[in-house]
């Protein structure tokens, strides 16, 4: 079977290559502001890093909507949203803690979106673009942890065997606690 040439782009995929376009054109600006601001040359190339991968996905969403006489959603425009010469708003461990915390949101965003695609070229995208956020994700994470910043969840103890539940607790309406047996 010949596979179908010109395939147009399916509601799901305008909609999450929208949100993409969006969220990069958004995300742009606070990193180049975060940029300005960074004293931090250890997180410096992080942030210049996220800025160079999140330039290189508008200009290939750009392409995509181009390739399909889509209109390019109007996004964020540094010039008209961000002013890199406001006063300093935040520490740069904000700045390391925020690249940690778009990464991970960015990596499951793009994981969402990879699952909807159908066209090649878009799962590809939603592909390369999870692979470089959870890149991020995992610089950002090292960084937190040479600095001490990274808070860890907590760990459990070990236990020696298995249990079963042998009750469970009921709460009803009222508030009232009922054990009940089985």
């Amino acid at each position: 079977m010949e596979p179908k040439k010109n395939v147009k782009l399916t509601s799901a995929e305008i909609t999450h290559l929208w949100t993409a376009y969006m969220n990069d054109t958004a995300l742009i600006c606070q990193l180049k502001y975060f940029l300005a601001k960074v004293e931090d040359e250890e997180i410096r190339p992080v942030i210049q890093h996220t800025i160079d991968v999140t330039n290189r996905h508008i200009e290939t969403l750009t392409g995509i909507f181009n390739k399909e006489n889509y209109p390019i959603p109007y996004g964020f425009k540094m010039d008209e949203d961000v002013d890199i010469t406001a006063p300093r708003l935040y520490a740069d461990t904000f700045f390391l803690g925020y690249l940690h915390n778009v990464g991970q949101i960015a990596s499951q965003a793009y994981s969402i979106s990879l699952s909807l695609s159908t066209r090649a070229d878009i799962y590809r995208y939603f592909a390369e673009g999870h692979k470089e956020m959870t890149e991020i994700t995992r610089q950002a994470k090292e960084l937190l942890l040479s600095k001490g910043l990274y808070d860890r969840p907590p760990t459990l103890e070990t236990p020696e065997s298995y249990d079963f539940v042998k009750s469970q607790m009921v709460i009803l309406e009222k508030g009232d606690l009922w054990q009940v047996q089985k």
